[in-house]
Formats: C-alpha cells, sequence, structure tokens
C-alpha cells in the first residue's frame, strides 16, 4: 500500500528525517549561504531560498482538543483548567492521503512557527498533518491557561516583538547593528531559559513539590504568577535536573545514578533500535550549536549511510531551505 501513514517525530530537530542515500553534504555544492552558526540558528533560511508553502486560506485546518486523562480535571491546581484536555492542530486533504505527525521543539506549542511551516510544507506535498505540541511544553505536560510564556508573549507582541526566526532578523545582521557571537549567543541561551523555567514551574506545581510555589498556596485562575516566574528563572536547567528530576528518578529507581538517567533518557540509550531499524534516517548540520563531544561520532557509528551531514545551519537554521525541504519530501516518497 503506497499511502501507509508514517511518524515524523522532530525532537529539537536531533533527528530529523533525511533521504536514504546518506552522506556528508560538501559545503561549496550545499549553497546554504550563512556560515556563521549562531547566525543560522536565529535567522534560518533567506526568504527567497525558501520552498513554495501553501497559504493559510488554502489549507483545511481546525484546532482539537481530547481528553486523554480525565482524572488529571481533579489532580491539577485550578489555574489549569482549560489545559486538563490536550490540544492539537490537524490539517486535512480532501480525500484519502497519509497521515504524517509534527512534535514541536523543546517546550513549543503546536501552533509555533517551526510546526506550521512543516505542516504547510507536507501539506502541500498532499499529507493530511497532524501537530503536536512538545512534551515539555506546559499544555502537553498537563493534558492553556496561558502560563508564564503567554503573558510574556503578550507583552513583547505589545512591544512589536516578532518571532526571532522571521526573516527580519535576516536583514537585520546585514545591517551595521548586527549581534556579535556572544550576543547572538546569549539570546539562543535566553531562550531556551525561559523554556527551562516554564519547565521548572510546571512540574513544581502538578507535583507539588514546593521549590518554586509553597504547597499549600492558593493558587487560582487569577492568580499572579509573577513571583514564581521570577523564582523559576533563578533555577537553570541544573538546578532543575538536581532539584526536580534526579531526585524523582533515584525515588523510582531505587538510587539510580545520574549516569544512568543520561544514558537511559539519551539516544544511547535506544542504540541497538535506531541502528537495526531501516525507517529511520537522520539529518544533521556538523555546525550544530547544540553537539556536545561524541555525538556526531555516535551517529556516523550508530546509523552509517542513514545519516545525512550538512556543513552549515547551525541548529535547525536549514530546516526550512529548500534542499532539506526536498530532502525531507524524498524520504517519505520513498
Amino acid at each position: 500500500m503506497s499511502h501507509v501513514p508514517r511518524l515524523l517525530a522532530l525532537l529539537s530537530c536531533l533527528a530529523l528525517i533525511a533521504p536514504v542515500s546518506a552522506a556528508d553534504i560538501d559545503a561549496s555544492s550545499y549553497g546554504f549561504p550563512i556560515s556563521n552558526a549562531f547566525e543560522a540558528t536565529l535567522a534560518t533560511t533567506p526568504p527567497e531560498l525558501r520552498p513554495e508553502l501553501p497559504a493559510d486560506a488554502d489549507i483545511n485546518q481546525s484546532d482539537y482538543q481530547i481528553k486523554l486523562r480525565p482524572e488529571r480535571e481533579f489532580e491539577l491546581p485550578d489555574n489549569f483548567w482549560p489545559v486538563t484536555k490536550m490540544r492539537y492542530r490537524m490539517a486535512k486533504q480532501s480525500g484519502e492521503a497519509p497521515l504524517i505527525f509534527i512534535i514541536a521543539g523543546t517546550g513549543a506549542h503546536y501552533a509555533s512557527s517551526t510546526p506550521e511551516y512543516l505542516k504547510k510544507l507536507f501539506y502541500g506535498a498532499g499529507y493530511h498533518v497532524v501537530q503536536l505540541s512538545s512534551p515539555t511544553s506546559y499544555d502537553f505536560m498537563t493534558s492553556f491557561y496561558e502560563l508564564v510564556l503567554g503573558k510574556l508573549t503578550r507583552y513583547f507582541q505589545n512591544k512589536g516583538y516578532v518571532d526571532i526566526n522571521d526573516a527580519l532578523l535576516y536583514d537585520f545582521q546585514n545591517s551595521g547593528e548586527q549581534l556579535s557571537d556572544e550576543q547572538m549567543a546569549m539570546l539562543i541561551g535566553a531562550a531556551f531559559r525561559f523554556s527551562s523555567a516554564d519547565i521548572a514551574f510546571t512540574s513544581d506545581l502538578i507535583n507539588r513539590r514546593g521549590l518554586i510555589t509553597p504547597i499549600d498556596y492558593p493558587i487560582s485562575e487569577g492568580t499572579s504568577l509573577t513571583p514564581f516566574f521570577r523564582r523559576a528563572l533563578q533555577c537553570d536547567f541544573d538546578c532543575y535536573l538536581t532539584e526536580q528530576l534526579i531526585p524523582m528518578w533515584r525515588a523510582r529507581t531505587d538510587g539510580g545514578s545520574v549516569a544512568q538517567l543520561i544514558d537511559q533518557v539519551s539516544l544511547y540509550g535506544v542504540a541497538d533500535y535506531l541502528k537495526n531499524s531501516s525507517k529511520i534516517a537522520v539529518m544533521h548540520n556538523a555546525d550544530d550549536v547544540i553537539l556536545g563531544p561524541g555525538d556526531l561520532g555516535f551517529l556516523r557509528t550508530t546509523l552509517g549511510d542513514r545519516l545525512t551531514v550538512y556543513p552549515l545551519g547551525g541548529h535547525c537554521g536549514n530546516l526550512n531551505y529548500r534542499v532539506n525541504s526536498d530532502a525531507m519530501l524524498e524520504f517519505f516518497r520513498g
């Protein structure tokens, strides 16, 4: 059957789909114009090098919600009442078509810029598309009360804020006011810090640990969350690991070590599956700013010719480059 539904899980862009004829792509033949990894991460692809996509008005799409765990309605704090149901977006073709799932990256909502781009790309190629929020976004974790980041978004919108992935930043970087590498790195880090704070706050409140929000503090729909967000911002990702994740892990595994935790929740923990599953291929960038020592070598050893390594693009900066878009579509065409 040619139209068998296949699953595309885009997790922080680490495991992206690529053609089976995997290879190291030469920089001179690749043609991606941004050689600075920080700039590519923030600005992404110049508009003239992006694929043509359908307009929103031409997409038959709606938002839906499903109650996966009915008991959560009675377990969650009052201010989580709108997210007792998991929300998602689905774009439907007019007839029978293959189905693809898009999962947003760290802390991201299903309607954020990257899932929206991928929805248009695959919808334009004839797929039904379902968009899901990241497992680390608050609406997924509690399945819209708009938590702290929602309030911040409205604040920046009122100030004239635009998405940092928009073409505006590419134009800005070609002006006399361009950001230095250090400034771009700080901006990227700040974005992750907000996501980290949201994860720490939500996890603490749901599990009633009392690290950020006092256990007996009355939380309702109208409660100001600003003091708790400030406290959450003081807890970086290491703090979240040390104070919340690792204690929970050790309680569940009777004293499991940090090394065991890292091994079991990373790609290293599923290395045998990745090595032997022909339905999985990976697209990655050699200059990705989140690569750690040995990461690229692990992917080469594990995936062999199912790995495509692009020389440029930073972290997801070339996701909307025509060359990469064509490669993703080609994989699903088989």
